[in-house]
């Protein structure tokens, strides 16, 4: 227990509410987002099953169906292949390369293609220039809406990373900072008294979520700052010392193993055998992501990422050769030896991810993750009703209810946005930003034109009917029912369904208008007034 006299509590007080304040509806984007990206793989498969799904991983036979696609393509777009399983188990193939054009200049292009894990057939493929490859995938574009929300805020250039790296470091001073304001731990563990003043009944709920979440946020804060700033600080500062240092030097060797290409063609080694001792190698973990770089060369290498083995959290990389399938080598995380960093840098992304345990990890990140979003925003509420009501203050209500009950709304009816360009002649990811944007300007509108609290009525009903509306669209835009999904042990899309009706469920329960106005009450009320 940490002992305060009352003007450093105070002080911690102010810093804690103040650095809530000043960030909270970040950070409540950013933690409900990730509650939900915990979910992508998932994701895709309930938006885009197969009629016989495959367990995540790579599918026997894939060799095969990659070496047909092979022997079709210019060699010059084997510089650089991923693979890797996506919804329904399909399996992701793409190519990148540098092929010529009609006047001889190199010009970047990437294929793609989606391989059915049963037969090896081709189930979609596109041809673009690099940075567009993703544009039209539809098998992952709902996918990839929700990450991308998630990483980068669907902002251009590098601001939305940026802003969750505030994000991240805001979580941690509020983490630190609650700590030492709710100094009780124990005691306020449990201290949720039910027939108390509505204000005090919220501010138990916030004190008591937030005190059993505590290390789950401060595990968030830490991992998020890591992954947050690696790519916007971290590898560019690396990329810079290379620079300076030289090629040769043995700097540049610790950021990537270098090797000296050659200009002989080569054979292209089997991927069932090397994945085959992957998984022996591992213990059990599935090959989930592979690089192969300068396919077809003697200097060809492939990275085989593998699942955490049975009761283990950190995913593994093995180094073989492209040419011959040899394994040459476990490749840490960081530098090119094992290290104990190395081993912490894989821990935490496991930790962050929450994908050590398969669905049931899964599920308890994202129910997690929830519940950092609910602390936040009755953080935010809390703030709002502890001080008098102003016109500022009740502006700053309407903006916390668009964004804390419009957002919700907004990503769960996304899907219908999927569902409606799986099923016209548009670009799907314009289809679901176009669904996502009229969602949450409706929620924005309604917030101003309306009181706060029958807005969050109106928004956690209408959060309600787009989850049951994303269930019946996936049916009527010819996914399996609910027998045909047992039938073809669709487990995920039975799990998904029944997840988002109890979440309407719930949803319809706490939008009661007294119930509602119990749990997040008001600032205390001034004249009407609908400017926004």
């Amino acid at each position: 227990m940490i002992r305060l006299n009352p003007q450093q509590a105070r002080r911690w007080l102010d810093i804690h509410g103040w650095t809530g304040i000043t960030a909270g509806l970040l950070l409540y984007v950013v933690l409900l987002t990730g509650a939900i990206a915990v979910l992508v793989d998932e994701i895709g498969t309930w938006a885009s099953p197969i009629a016989s799904p495959h367990p995540y991983g790579m599918p026997p036979g894939v060799d095969a169906g990659v070496d047909r696609l092979v022997a079709d393509l210019d060699p010059a777009y084997l510089e650089l292949v991923l693979l890797y399983p996506r919804a329904g188990g399909r399996t992701r193939v793409v190519f990148y390369g540098s092929p010529t054009d009609a006047d001889g200049v190199p010009q970047p292009r990437a294929r793609l293609y989606d391989l059915d894990p049963n037969s090896q057939a081709i189930l979609a493929s596109h041809e673009t220039a690099q940075d567009a490859i993703f544009d039209h995938e539809p098998a992952g574009a709902l996918s990839n809406f929700y990450s991308d929300l998630h990483v980068h805020l669907h902002l251009p250039g590098t601001w939305g990373e940026w802003l969750v790296v505030i994000a991240a470091l805001t979580l941690m001073i509020t983490v630190i900072t609650g700590f030492v304001v709710h100094g009780h731990l124990f005691k306020e563990l449990f201290t949720l008294r039910r027939r108390g003043a509505p204000l005090l009944q919220t501010r138990d709920a916030h004190t008591v979520a937030g005190t059993w979440m505590l290390v789950f946020l401060a595990m968030i804060a830490v991992t998020g700052s890591y992954f947050s700033l690696h790519g916007l600080v971290v590898e560019p500062v690396l990329e810079r010392v290379q620079r300076w240092t030289g090629p040769a030097d043995q700097t540049a060797s610790a950021i990537t193993p270098v090797s000296a290409e050659t200009s002989g063609g080569a054979a292209r080694a089997n991927l069932d055998a090397i994945f085959d001792h992957a998984r022996e190698r591992t213990a059990g973990g599935e090959p989930m992501f592979v690089v192969i770089e300068h396919w077809g060369r003697a200097e060809s290498r492939i990275e085989v990422w593998t699942t955490a083995a049975d009761g283990a959290l950190n995913t593994r990389i093995g180094l073989y050769d492209g040419s011959t399938g040899a394994f040459l080598g476990p490749k840490p995380f960081a530098g090119t030896q094992p290290s104990l960093g190395g081993e912490l840098i894989g821990l935490m992304r496991a930790l962050h991810f929450g994908d050590f345990s398969g669905l049931a990890s899964k599920f308890t990140w994202t129910g997690l993750g929830l519940g950092g979003a609910y602390v936040t925003l009755t953080g935010l509420l809390l703030w709002l009703r502890r001080r008098e009501a102003t016109q500022r203050g009740r502006g700053l209500e309407r903006l916390i209810t668009a964004v804390g009950y419009g957002l919700p709304c907004a990503m769960a009816s996304a899907p219908v946005g999927f569902f409606l360009g799986s099923q016209l002649p548009v670009n799907i990811y314009s289809a679901i930003f176009a669904v996502f944007g009229a969602v949450w300007l409706l929620a924005l509108l309604l917030a101003c034109s309306s009181t706060a609290s029958m807005a969050r009525i109106a928004l956690r009903r209408g959060t309600a009917v787009a989850l049951v509306v994303c269930v019946s669209a996936r049916w009527l835009s010819g996914g399996p029912g609910w027998l045909d999904a047992l039938q073809a042990e669709l487990t995920t899309v039975l799990a998904l369904d029944l997840a988002m009706l109890v979440g309407a469920s719930a949803m319809l329960w706490s939008a009661r208008p007294g119930w509602l106005a119990l749990k997040h009450p008001s600032p205390r009320p001034l004249a009407e007034d609908r400017s926004c």
